[in-house]
């Protein structure tokens, strides 16, 4: 027998949690595990919900409180975070809401529909990536309007199954905040003429002239700029530059993404498949964002030279 419901569905993972395992061995992760899947649980209980799965490293959690489900999910992700964190882990995490089917499977409780396969498409929209909570904006509308008002658009991302969705970020920490391009950008002299852009990294300064042809950023060993990254969160071909209309455009081509900010604003802008117009001198980092980059192995500095 089964019913329907209006609901709430959190998905949290355990970031690396696998490497773990390999490195120190189960008993030891399971040490070092256990405690924050415990205090996830505690999260979870204390804002209403309820925890349908636990396997090892992840959390499967469902919130239906009348009124407050969608409030009480992001809140238990937003202190999920917070408290892996505290112990110096990540989370993946995605959160779904609508109506769901509630029933038993085999003996156990189970849960099925479209808020339910939302929040897993979610969780690891970005791989490699944690750190985020993701969410549709269907689901951020039902917010209430202190917890709304912390949400990031995304951009729109083709999600298995579902067709095109219009994905935000609920942000949890201001050091990691994804801003859309389009509330982000500074204010640039419109009689300014831009002729050519200077790069910097690990030493190398590079200069881009407006008729150069597309310059291309990663590890692969053929891009006129090359990364090395062990953890090959830099993609083979990461992000190319061209001069377009009279402007510098980034264009990200990555599959982890990546991050630039103005050095005349404090936000960071994230991208994804996107592009960016470069509007001031900045710097980018490739693959994840500033404060997973404390070395600046990963981050290139960017000068619009003018006449």
């Amino acid at each position: 027998m089964s019913e329907h419901r209006s609901a709430a569905v959190m998905f949290a993972d355990i970031a690396a949690a696998t490497e773990l395992r390999h490195s120190v061995g189960d008993r030891q992760a399971d040490a070092i595990l256990d405690p924050l899947l415990k205090a996830m649980t505690e999260i979870v209980i204390r804002n209403g919900g309820d925890v349908l799965k636990s396997d090892g490293d992840d959390v499967l959690a469902i919130f239906d409180r009348p009124r407050t489900f969608v409030d009480d999910a992001a809140n238990a992700a937003v202190e999920c975070q917070l408290a892996a964190r505290a112990v110096g882990r990540k989370l993946y995490t995605g959160l779904g809401a609508g109506v769901i089917e509630f029933r038993e499977v085999l003996g156990r409780p189970d849960v099925s529909g479209m808020p339910v396969n939302m929040a897993a498409r979610l969780h690891k929209l970005v791989p490699d990536l944690a750190g985020y909570i993701f969410l549709s904006a269907e689901t951020v509308a039902h917010l209430r309007p202190e917890i709304r008002e912390r949400a990031r658009p995304y951009g729109v991302r083709p999600i298995k199954g579902m067709g095109a969705v219009d994905v935000h970020t609920l942000d949890w920490d201001e050091a990691v905040t994804i801003v859309p391009t389009r509330f982000a950008l500074p204010a640039t002299s419109q009689t300014t003429m831009i002729v050519a852009l200077g790069l910097t990294y690990a030493g190398q300064m590079l200069r881009l002239e407006t008729q150069s042809p597309a310059f291309m950023a990663g590890r692969d060993r053929n891009n006129e700029l090359r990364l090395h990254d062990d953890e090959q969160r830099v993609s083979s071909r990461h992000l190319k530059i061209v001069f377009r209309n009279g402007a510098w455009i980034l264009q990200d081509t990555s599959r982890n993404g990546t991050w630039v900010r103005f050095n005349n604003n404090s936000n960071q802008i994230g991208l994804l498949g996107d592009e960016l117009k470069l509007v001031a001198n900045g710097r980018m980092c490739l693959g994840r964002p500033f404060a997973d980059d404390s070395e600046g192995r990963f981050t290139v500095h960017f000068e619009l030279i003018k006449k």
